[in-house]
Order: structure tokens, then C-alpha cells, then sequence
């Protein structure tokens, strides 16, 4: 977990500093004019005008795609076992910085991807976020590289359970 928020911190200390010198502006509000949704973002509702009346709809949407992203489900799993007595406000303790850890880092993946990967660039990383943002950081390429690899690292350790 220590090495996850290393690179995270980077990650958010360094995508402010390029929003800062690049002067990214914010993603548009969700009107509808600004929407573009999929007919597999949309689900069963690809048939239906009302995500394109109503922006709301679509973020709901949009928090729906993410939930299995932010539920952090798996890394209770992985600390029940480790946890000290009594378990079940330990547990609520977990839970909480887990949620909160997850809801912030992967909101703030979303809009620095919008804000400093520009839109014909992006559509390449739709599944990896991450390495997006750390190639297209202010900086030389060996330092971004070098940053990439240890989100790569970081996230490979993630997925075998070791953080």
C-alpha cells in the first residue's frame, strides 16, 4: 500500500504541475450538447433519449461504469485476515480509507486524463488511463518512461496481491 500511494502522490503532484504549466483548462459541464455517449456506455438504455436530454443521467451512468473501479471490495478481502481485534471497527476504519483512497484517485485519473492527454491521443489509453497520463507529462521522455515502467511495476504488484 506504501508503494500504491508513492505513485499516486507522484502522479497527482506531477499532473498538477503539468496542468499548471500546460494551463489545461476543466473538462466541459455535462450538457447535453457536450455529451457523446456510446450505444455500449448507454446499455439498455441506447434506445432511450433521456441521457441526451438530461446530463445527470449520464453521470449516473458513468458512476455505474465506475463502481467495480472504486468499490476496493478485494482489498478487504486481502486485510480481514490481518486485522487486529475487535475486527469490526477496524474493519469500518479499512473501509472508509479504502473507499475515500479509491473515489479520489480514481476521479482524479479521470480529469487529469481529459485535461492533459489531448482527445486523438486519449482514445488510445481508454484502458489504461495510468500510462496515458505518465507519457504525456511535462518532462523529458527518459524521466517519463522511467515513470511509466514503475506505474506498470506498481500495478503488477497491485494485481498479484503484494501491496
Amino acid at each position: 500500500m506504501k508503494l500504491v500511494t508513492v505513485m499516486v502522490v507522484m502522479l497527482i503532484v506531477w499532473c498538477g504541475y503539468t496542468i499548471a504549466v500546460r494551463h489545461s483548462g476543466l473538462p466541459p459541464w455535462p450538457h447535453p450538447r457536450n455529451l457523446r455517449l456510446s450505444p455500449s456506455a448507454l446499455g439498455w438504455l441506447a434506445h432511450s433519449s433521456l441521457p441526451h436530454m438530461f446530463g445527470i443521467i449520464a453521470i449516473f451512468i458513468a458512476l455505474g461504469h465506475s463502481v467495480l473501479a472504486m468499490s476496493g471490495e478485494e482489498s478487504l478481502a486481502q486485510v480481514y485476515r490481518e486485522i487486529e481485534s475487535p475486527k469490526l471497527p477496524n474493519l469500518k476504519k479499512a473501509g472508509a480509507v479504502i473507499f475515500v483512497y479509491s473515489l479520489v484517485f480514481t476521479s482524479l485519473v479521470s480529469f487529469f486524463a481529459v485535461m492533459i492527454i489531448p482527445d486523438d491521443v486519449r482514445q488510445h489509453f481508454l484502458e489504461n488511463l495510468i500510462g496515458g497520463l505518465a507519457m504525456n507529462l511535462e518532462g523529458p521522455l527518459f524521466i517519463r518512461l522511467i515513470f511509466h515502467g514503475f506505474v506498470v511495476v506498481v500495478g503488477t504488484l497491485i494485481l498479484a496481491a503484494e501491496c
